[in-house]
Parts: C-alpha cells; structure tokens; sequence
C-alpha cells in the first residue's frame, strides 16, 4: 500500500511538472509572438515619424520661402508708404509785392500779397508769414528791387520766430542808376509751427521797393 501511495505521489509530481512546462513554453510562444508584434509596430511607428519629421522640414523650407516673399512685400509697401508720405508733406510756396511801390519804415513785415503757388498752405498772405506745417530742412529765397535816393539805407532781414536768419541791404547809394535788386537765400531747420517772414530792420532817408514784375518775392520750400 505504501509503494502504490509514493507511486501515485510520483506520477503526480510528473504529470504537475509536464503541466507547468507546457503552460511556460505556451507563454513565452505568446510573448515572443507579442514581442515580434509589437516590434513590428514599433518600427513602422518610426518610418512614420521620419516621414513625418521630412515633411515638416519640407514645410520649413516653404514658410521661410514665404517669409523671404513677406519681407521683401514688407520693405516695398514701407518704401510706396514713404512716397504717399512724402506726397503729402509737399510744401512749397511763392509770393510777390503787387500793388503800390512800397515806402518802408523799420520792423514793418513785408506782405507779399499774390500767390502763385502755396502747396501746403503754409504761407500767409495777409500778413507775410509762413507757417511751417511740417518739421523738416527748408530752403527760402527772397528778392527785393529798390530805389534808393542819396543818403539812405535800407535792410530787410529774413526772421525766424523773432530772430534774424538773412539780410538783404541798399546803404547809401547815390550811383545815378538808383534802382538796385538785391536776393539772398537761406537754408534752415524748422519745427512744426515755425514761423518765418521778411521784416524791414532799418530803413533811413528815400526808398521805394518796387512791386509787380517779380522786382519782389518771396518763396521757400521743404527739403525733406
């Protein structure tokens, strides 16, 4: 009875052994074919990802195609924006003494009282004075034909805001031709609001300052 007993005991121990090896080799079969399984999906994950990553560097290369385009778009809208501004910072004017011939009598402003040109409505013709509408580099001329009698003196100056920036003078001429044109031109910065205009600073004796045929202007226009 004892030998049967350790005899079924035996075969109980090689039947749970077989058992075990077949469920172990059954489960690395499983994980080896999972293993193979997942590889597969792996590798085609990463010809994916470099199909991708050459796509993107594609669509780099593209956008900075485009950007290259919009830089250049950019720099040609900036430049027509500066020309319309340009345009319309336009100043320019000219004037002349029309009228009777003027008498002149020290710190009276010259009134140059017909226009020929005023883009920028920057001069005044009621009282003489440009305004600047604009800060920039200005360049302005003015002329005068006198005549002049023995003894006499007459300077204009050209003002800005109260100061002398140009002079024009007749001193003490008695040639036996006496009627004489003098000009003078001037360049200079001015701030918006500025203001510039042709004053009579000393005027001694006879002096007439002709007027009509362009004997007397004044004009100026912006530089930049």
């Amino acid at each position: 009875m004892a030998s049967a007993f350790w005899n079924l005991q035996f075969l109980f121990l090689l039947l749970t052994v077989w058992f075990y090896n077949c469920v172990d080799g059954k489960s690395k079969r499983i994980l080896t074919s999972s293993t193979d399984v997942n590889g597969a999906r792996l590798h085609q994950m990463d010809l994916t990802i470099q199909n991708m990553k050459s796509q993107i560097s594609g669509y780099d290369s593209i956008i900075q195609q485009i950007q290259t385009l919009l830089s250049h778009k950019d720099t040609e809208i900036n430049n027509l924006t500066a020309e319309i501004s340009s345009l319309k910072r336009k100043v320019a004017f000219m004037a002349e003494l029309t009228g009777p011939y003027l008498h002149p009598t020290s710190g009276r402003h010259i009134v140059y009282d017909h226009l020929y040109l005023n883009d920028g409505n920057g001069y005044h013709s009621s009282h003489g004075t440009f305004t600047a509408p604009y800060r920039g580099l200005y360049h302005f001329s003015y002329g005068c034909t006198a005549h002049l009698g023995a003894n006499t003196r007459t300077h204009l100056n050209m003002m800005k805001n109260g100061n002398p920036i140009g002079y024009l003078f007749f001193d003490n001429l008695d040639t036996g031709f006496p009627w004489i044109k003098e000009t003078e031109s001037i360049l200079t910065n001015l701030e918006a609001g500025d203001e510039i205009w042709i004053q009579v600073t000393q005027a001694i004796g006879s002096v007439e300052i002709a007027a009509g045929a362009m004997h007397t202007y004044f004009s100026g226009y912006l530089i930049s």
